[in-house]
């Protein structure tokens, strides 16, 4: 794991290329043929398959929407065992669909192929070369644009292990592999809510000061102070606001929104002399400054509903015809909503699903034909059937036996592309030394959970704990990022499972009021972030999270006991047992956590005095020299009762999931 990219590179693997060249083929060579012979030979099963009609004086906009996918450029197993996705099986689909709206409409339609954020870290595959092979590949299958999610600035500068600049580093720039693969994409990244802190000025033109500048809003920390003089400061370089592509001999402006809490949700240190703006006005600038210059208006924006319903709805409430789609994008959710008319879609996550918006414009109203729109959202990448979402534009291949040997979008077969199939191949191939190295031995499946204990989050937390001396451990629910199934665990699944390059850090001494500080803002998600897994210690709490939307808090959560592991009491609400001032404790955490990300800000109280290197490379280190077995039992160290049903609380507060 430790290896550089460069000693990583092997020979090109002709078997697995060849195999998986095979893998993308349909069935035997008649089989094949009746593909090739369609639309003749489609045997439809689920719907029209053909998209809309048009009137002689409409066009016709696709947009097709993806987000999240987090470095899957391979396909996917999902938690229902089937095999989805990828970057070869996105890439057909969009051709697909791309050629029938030709041959349907002519140059009356086209297509633009957008992404709502966080196109990186998640697989091995995509991180060893810090998003290169990412962007290639969606250069290939042709995206027209981007938003940056929280995770593109995770990679820092470049080297695949080191994600922050360090002492003794040669860079100095916290985004240089951001802006490396920037530089590589055939595409362009969008933000116009991203701005430089040093260049903000007030309105008599001097300098606001970066310490002066809130970096989660972009605001002015002073309230009394002069507000500042947005026409005056600067977007990074390496980002665009907008771009207006000609689609279907119209003019369409994409506008990208970035999450306004990324530097929240990144590591924050790459990102401590940008702040990102509210979206509301970011938006109503650029579109009043392209007024004229573009026929229809779409948000690229790395957040999803209900925060994107609430955009819309404040932007369409200063005029009509202002915007007409949202690709959305962080929450990992397949969602599509119509606020005001506005259509807005999200699709999952790694790469699985895409999403689609139709938007019939009239040339004699000069307008979208609002009640022609049509979306669809979380279109399954698989191969054998058409999703549910996509009946409308998708129809089966069937051979004389009636097995589903392809797929069809609008009237075309899905086909392959064999270059893309090549350049994934060989890029597995540089990796190969490194993927089947054994971690552990899973003796049943092993689960993660956002909010309550886990199985993934007891392993991790207890190996931070035995690893680092520590009397308590921490990890955040949020980056434990995949299941794992039963049988033997290889490195690259252990990748899957900690993608990020956090390392562990042992702080100390923290009071037990911070201890419990830290406890009780866990106790109080419902899922709106990631609570914190523990090790060390058994603790009881009761919260209601049944009154509460998805994504929501429940602040009137409180710890009822909290006691080590070795029968320590350091809370009993019940038997009037109160927490000791002078008890501290030596903990270990991430420095993702140490340095406040998910909100969790008061591990701050307690003093860096150990880095023990990426958590990751220390677990596959300890984990490879002797590999353990793990079941997946609990053993109740994070216990939760039901609160009492009470009204909900005003106090709860409604925000994005951090670090998804």
């Amino acid at each position: 794991p430790n290896a550089s990219g460069e000693e990583m590179m092997k020979q090109v693997s002709v078997l697995w290329a060849v195999s998986l060249a095979l893998s993308s083929l349909v069935g035997c060579s008649s089989d094949t043929t009746s593909v090739q012979k369609a639309p003749d030979g489609l045997k439809n099963k689920t719907g029209s398959g053909l998209t809309l009609t048009l009137a002689s004086d409409e066009r016709l906009i696709t947009l097709i929407g993806t987000n999240d996918i987090h470095g899957g450029i391979e396909p996917n197993v999902g938690g229902d065992k089937r095999v989805s996705g990828g970057m070869v099986a996105l890439g057909g689909a969009v051709n697909s669909i791309r050629q029938g709206l030709r041959n349907q409409h002519g140059d009356r339609a086209g297509l633009l192929l957008l992404d709502g954020g966080d196109q990186f870290q998640g697989t091995l595959l995509s991180n060893y070369d810090e998003g290169q092979l990412m962007v290639a590949t969606m250069s290939a299958v042709g995206y027209d644009a981007v938003v940056p999610g929280n995770h593109d600035y995770d990679f820092g500068p470049i080297g695949w292990l080191q994600d922050q600049i360090v002492e003794g580093q040669t860079s100095n720039d916290p985004r240089e592999s951001f802006k490396r693969v920037i530089s590589q994409a055939k595409f362009p990244f969008l933000s116009a809510n991203t701005f430089y802190k040093g260049s903000l000025e007030n309105f008599d033109g001097k300098p606001i000061g970066e310490a002066n500048i809130d970096g989660k809003l972009c605001a002015v920390k002073d309230p009394t102070q002069q507000g500042i003089a947005w026409a005056n400061a600067k977007r990074p370089e390496f980002l665009r606001p907008y771009a207006i592509k000609s689609v279907a001999g119209l003019r369409v402006a994409l506008i990208g929104i970035d999450h306004i809490e990324t530097s929240l949700i990144t590591t924050p240190q790459n990102v401590t002399d940008l702040c990102f703006r509210d979206g509301v006005d970011s938006y109503n600038e650029i579109r009043d400054e392209l007024e004229g210059q573009a026929d229809v208006f779409v948000i690229v924006m790395h957040n999803g509903s209900p925060s994107a319903d609430d955009m819309v709805k404040a932007i369409v409430a200063k005029g009509a015809n202002r915007l007409h789609a949202v690709i959305a994008g962080h929450t990992h959710r397949i969602e599509k909503s119509n606020p005001e008319g506005v259509p807005i879609i999200q699709n999952g996550t790694n790469g699985e699903n895409f999403g689609r918006i139709d938007l019939v414009w009239s040339d004699s109203k000069q307008a979208v034909v609002v009640e022609k729109t049509r979306m669809a959202s979380g279109v399954r990448l698989v191969s054998d059937e058409c999703w549910r979402s996509s009946a409308e534009f998708c129809s089966v291949i069937t051979n004389d036996q009636g097995q589903v040997v392809n797929l069809a979008y609008e009237g075309v077969p899905v086909e392959k592309d064999p270059a893309l199939i090549a350049m994934i191949a060989e890029a597995r191939s540089q990796i190969a030394d490194v993927t089947g190295k054994k971690m552990f031995e899973a003796l049943e499946p092993l689960k993660r959970d956002r909010t309550e204990e886990s199985a993934l989050g007891n392993i991790l937390t207890d190996a931070m704990r035995a690893g680092t001396g520590a009397e308590i451990a921490f990890v955040n629910t949020g980056g434990i990022r995949q299941d794992l199934p039963k049988g033997t665990i290889t490195y690259e699944q252990l990748f899957r499972v900690q993608p990020f390059n956090n390392r562990a850090v042992v702080l100390a001494p923290m009071t037990t009021e911070t201890l419990l500080k830290l406890l009780l803002r866990s106790a109080q998600t419902c899922g709106n972030y990631g609570a914190l897994m523990q090790s060390g210690l058994k603790v009881v709490f009761e919260k209601d999270c049944t009154a509460e939307r998805g994504g929501e808090t429940d602040p009137q959560a409180r710890l009822l006991s909290v006691q080590t592991i070795g029968g320590e009491v350091l809370l009993d609400v019940a038997a009037g047992v109160k927490p000791d001032p002078a008890r501290t404790f030596t903990v270990a955490t991430l420095d993702f956590l140490a340095s406040g990300g998910s909100g969790y800000v008061y591990f701050a109280e307690a003093p860096l005095v150990k880095d023990m290197g990426v958590f990751r490379e220390v677990l596959a280190e300890t984990f490879g020299a002797n590999p353990p077995s793990f079941d997946a039992k609990l053993d109740g160290r994070w216990k939760r009762m039901q609160r009492p049903i009470g009204p909900l609380s005003p106090e709860a507060t409604r925000s994005p999931r951090p670090r998804e």
